[in-house]
């Protein structure tokens, strides 16, 4: 995951905004776009780092309301964040949830996108063409984005005689002239988005940079059982920058809330353990944009595989096997040397040395995960578990950490 930059500053952050209008031209809503600097382009490697860009962003950086206001926003989902939608923390009233025409449309989709819309999420199709495999999604859709430009007003016709019978709103996208605009007006579009009204506004913002370290400790803490609140303070006020993504997130009017949050411990109270965890867990899938994704997903794997292995011989403290698995990634993640940064994190001499050495029960763990990584059979042994038992472990902890990247834990 390589996300270009623009040489303008490497702490700015740029969203694209594009009006979406009635048939008044009341503004109903914003298309919020990713954009790779302040000439309106978007140059996107990786669709699901762009939309939690997108929504990194609108909530922590610039913030929803001065991007929206009391308006929707729609963002662009492509199939990977739109199947992780459900454990994501966006306000239910105010986003769109636009689903990209390039998806591959199949019983997961229908289904992830039909549980959005019970759960009272907008649904909006982009770019639309009815084919019959469509139907499942039409039955759901609010509306349905016609591309003016690319069909014509013939085509865009005869797409709205196929789609009217499932009832959905029609939105005209790509509208450039006045003769469009009143066209469709005539045909019954209800929303109009295009080049005639607005092209898209760059909104810019100053991105306080994240502390990977903590976020890192946060992230392993998440997932550690029985984790107290007191705990996840302590990690988060030690970062500025998180505490105050945080604070901006709990106090955005689309959280509704009527009083000011105006302090750490009511906002991680308010938030709940699962918000939190969703958002840092985003929040680390966009901000940490300069090594590949796989190195994430490693660092899963072994965190997981180390936590089964000491589940499957026995052992108590299973959350200290995640740790030790989730950090022996941390030296080339942080592209320091890891005695340093293990000395600055809250770790027993024994986790310390299972890190350094792979010495004790945990660093027995961990080298027996490495050697698998690497084939190494011959060290491929940890207690008295079987090649099948380690397998097992192995083939779970890749489902897990799979899953976990497709709903945006990896991070975010």
């Amino acid at each position: 995951m390589e996300p270009a930059h623009s040489s303008s500053s490497a702490n700015q952050v740029f969203i694209g905004r594009q009006p979406i209008y009635d048939a008044d031209l009341n503004v109903y809503a914003y298309e919020l776009l990713f954009r790779s600097g302040e000439d309106n382009s978007a140059l996107i490697v990786d669709d699901d780092s762009a939309t939690a860009q997108v929504i990194v962003n609108a909530f922590m950086e610039i913030g929803i309301d001065q991007l929206v206001g009391d308006k929707l926003a729609f963002v662009n989902f492509p199939r990977g964040l739109l199947l992780g939608l459900e454990s994501v923390s966006l306000p239910k009233d105010q986003i769109v949830v636009e689903i990209l025409e390039s998806i591959e449309v199949d019983e997961e989709i229908n289904n992830a996108v039909r549980y959005l819309s019970q759960q009272g999420f907008s649904i909006a199709l982009d770019d639309f063409e009815y084919e019959d495999k469509y139907k499942p999604l039409l039955s759901i859709a609010d509306i349905v984005k016609i591309d003016v430009m690319a069909l014509g007003m013939r085509g865009v016709a005869d797409q709205l005689q196929q789609i009217t019978p499932f009832g959905p709103h029609f939105l005209a996208e790509k509208v450039e002239t006045k003769e469009e605009f009143e066209q469709c007006k005539a045909l019954g579009f209800k929303y109009y988005q295009g080049y005639y009204f607005s092209r898209p506004q760059i909104v810019k913002g100053t991105k306080l940079p994240p502390n990977r370290l903590a976020m890192m400790e946060l992230l392993a803490k998440l997932h550690t059982p029985g984790v107290e609140f007191k705990e996840l303070e302590s990690i988060i006020s030690r970062d500025v920058s998180l505490c105050y993504k945080l604070l901006r997130v709990i106090n955005s009017a689309a959280y509704g809330f009527s009083k000011q949050v105006d302090s750490l411990k009511q906002a991680l109270t308010m938030l709940g353990l699962t918000n939190i965890k969703n958002w840092v867990s985003l929040l680390m899938f966009s901000a940490i944009d300069d090594k590949p994704q796989e190195l994430f997903k490693n660092s899963m794997i072994r965190a997981k595989m180390c936590e089964l292995l000491g589940k499957q011989s026995g052992a108590t403290s299973l959350d200290s096997y995640f740790t030790i698995g989730l950090f022996s990634n941390l030296d080339v993640l942080m592209d320091q040397p890891l005695d340093e940064l293990v000395s600055a994190l809250p770790f027993s001499s024994s986790m310390i040395d299972a890190l350094l050495t792979q010495s004790g029960d945990l660093g027995q763990a961990l080298s027996c995960v490495v050697a698998y990584e690497k084939c190494d059979w011959h060290d491929v042994t940890y207690a008295k578990l079987s090649v099948d038992d380690i397998k097992s472990t192995y083939i779970e902890a890749v489902q897990w950490a799979s899953q976990l990247i497709d709903k945006l834990n990896t991070s975010p």
